[in-house]
């Protein structure tokens, strides 16, 4: 699951603006979907790529939404309804929950490394009321805590 963001959205080095900023043709990997006809025309297509639909919908929250994760935010982005937006991706196989928890991921590893912000904040910034929740969830997702993490990856 990690490796997919890690891979296509790698920053260069980390910037807590960068998330609510538009990087297409900056290590993205998704320059093309700068515009947003361009957006709408992949999502109504019938033979869009799961791989493709999946960078889509990552590229429009990250850069078009500011880290808004509702499926509705997507779908009016997109003109389309929650349905149908739900309904393209799981004729790829793909479920938006899933999509989101990269999402959190990606943006809470940008928010570790970019900045000295404490870890109940970034548990904030990512969708997360409580900060316990944030870091049995960030555990799962990497196999250790937010602070350690934070602490291995600074030294590199």
């Amino acid at each position: 699951m990690t490796d997919y963001l890690i891979s296509h959205f790698q920053p260069r080095k980390p910037n807590i603006q960068d998330a609510h900023t538009d990087r297409a043709g900056e290590n993205s990997g998704v320059q093309q979907f700068g515009n947003r006809a361009y957006c709408v025309q992949i999502f109504r297509q019938r033979v869009s790529t799961a791989d493709e639909l999946k960078k889509l919908v990552i590229y429009i929250i990250i850069n078009k939404l500011e880290g808004q994760l509702k499926l509705s935010s997507v779908a009016n982005y997109l003109c389309l309804s929650e349905r149908t937006v739900t309904r393209r991706l799981n004729n790829c196989d793909l479920k938006y929950r899933d999509i989101i928890e990269e999402v959190k991921f990606y943006l809470s590893v940008k928010y570790l490394l970019a900045s000295p912000v404490n870890i109940a904040e970034i548990a904030r910034m990512v969708g997360y009321a409580n900060p316990s929740n944030f870091c049995k969830a960030f555990k799962r997702w990497s196999g250790v805590t937010p602070l350690k993490y934070r602490i291995l990856n600074r030294q590199l």
